[in-house]
């Protein structure tokens, strides 16, 4: 039930929960209903950001091969990409036709490509499994299209190359 009320205020803050966080040193003038509603809009703004960070930091320590690990942990070394993984990324380096530094990393379970020396900008995932090849694309708070794609064969990734170069774009930004 505590769940329920957490994700009810998460999508539809009440006035009594926006009063309550206006009330800590944010807003000291009238809590009016037009204050209300102008600040409904930015804490539901700031819990979805506040998610996404958490998200995001939690998921950096897990696919980042800098992240702090014992020298006999770091199992990502040992790891090779394959010969069909090197091929989707490189179709995609391909796409976005750039001189940038872009590095391809593995784990035990996916290859990606990342801008630069920064595992938190990377770019694209891919799974190759016997029966199914997923390729990920990074989410952004501002992405309005579908971040996954089953594939076949490499070319059929051609009909999302602007989705590509628009990730591409943000991860630049980030």
């Amino acid at each position: 039930m505590i769940k329920n009320v957490i994700a009810e205020q998460f999508d539809n803050p009440s006035d009594q929960f926006v009063k309550v966080l206006l009330n800590k040193n944010i807003y000291s003038g009238t809590k009016t209903q037009a204050v209300l509603d102008k600040f409904k809009k930015l804490i539901q703004k700031a819990f979805d950001e506040y998610i996404n960070d958490t998200i995001t930091k939690r998921l950096s320590t897990v696919i980042s091969p800098d992240a702090i690990l014992s020298p006999a942990s770091k199992v990502e070394d040992d790891i090779e990409i394959t010969l069909e993984e090197k091929e989707v990324l490189d179709f995609v380096r391909d796409i976005l036709n750039t001189d940038l530094d872009i590095k391809y990393k593995k784990t035990s379970r996916y290859a990606y490509m990342q801008l630069g020396d920064s595992s938190l900008k990377w770019i694209c995932r891919v799974y190759i499994r016997k029966d199914q090849h997923l390729f990920t694309l990074h989410k952004f708070e501002d992405t309005t299209y579908e971040c996954e794609y089953c594939f076949d064969e490499i070319e059929q990734l051609e009909s999302i190359q602007n989705v590509i170069k628009d990730t591409f774009e943000k991860c630049k930004e980030s």
